[in-house]
């Protein structure tokens, strides 16, 4: 008859188990961190840089910049998972100063439906990234 585990050895799995999750969680977390930042450089080059390095989709522009800032919003939520309200104020800042800064370059215009469309999906973003995170931590 085999002999019952101890628990000093049974207590260590779990403790391993946590310390692997912990481990796999900071991660997914800084991945997200460098998808943001990456998302937010190549959204900034896009608008800023000249009309030629703005990616063309072949869908209409309001949805292509709706879905670039709702890919940004969702990178940002799972990269700070508990910056809901900062990463909100934070996305909407980001498209207004990056449709004004727009108005400085003579090729360039900024306009209140494009800065709409960016901000509304920004926020969509954020809802949704705070959302699959909540999911996936919870799983």
């Amino acid at each position: 008859m085999p002999c019952p585990p101890d628990k000093a050895a049974s207590s260590e799995k779990p403790a391993v188990r946590a310390g692997e999750s912990r481990y796999k969680s900071k991660m997914l977390t800084n991945f997200w961190r460098v998808v943001a930042w990456v998302l937010l450089i190549a959204i900034a080059i896009a608008t800023l840089g000249p009309i030629g390095f703005r990616p063309a989709t072949g869908e209409p522009p309001q949805l292509e910049r709706l879905f670039a800032y709702v890919l940004l919003g969702g990178a940002f939520a799972l990269a700070y998972p508990r910056q809901f309200l900062v990463i909100s104020i934070g996305i909407v800042a980001v498209a207004g100063a990056l449709e004004a800064l727009q108005l400085v370059d003579p090729g360039r215009h900024g306009q209140l439906p494009d800065f709409i469309a960016k901000a509304v999906g920004g926020l969509i973003g954020v809802f949704c990234g705070t959302v699959l995170g909540r999911f996936v931590r919870q799983s």
